[in-house]
């Protein structure tokens, strides 16, 4: 969300110990699953491929874009070397053009 200058707080749920049955987190996913974004308006989103959908409308970027860009441009703290792939470092480049 910061990628795309949305505001936003984090808040951690541990799941080891169950946080997301608690009755608190039911009201926001009676699914007991993350992950969950509460808009300003009270209302929630659950589903992964809900919530880079809903928060690329009105962008340029499409859902694709915000969901793979989360995981490329760490990749290498993973130890996964992505230099070989000039097709995936271009499109990382483009993307993090967009942002700037």
């Amino acid at each position: 969300m910061s990628f795309l200058e949305i505001e936003y707080e984090w808040l951690h749920v541990d799941i080891i110990k169950g946080e997301t049955h608690s009755d608190e987190f039911k009201k926001m996913n009676p699914n007991t699953r993350i992950l969950v974004l509460v808009l300003n308006d009270g209302r929630t989103l659950t589903e992964s491929n809900a919530i880079p959908n809903f928060l690329a409308d009105g962008s340029e970027l499409i859902p694709a874009d915000i969901s793979l860009y989360a995981y490329t441009h760490v990749a290498h703290e993973g130890s996964f070397d992505l230099g070989s792939h000039a097709s995936i470092r271009k499109w990382v480049e483009r993307i993090e053009q967009h942002s700037n």
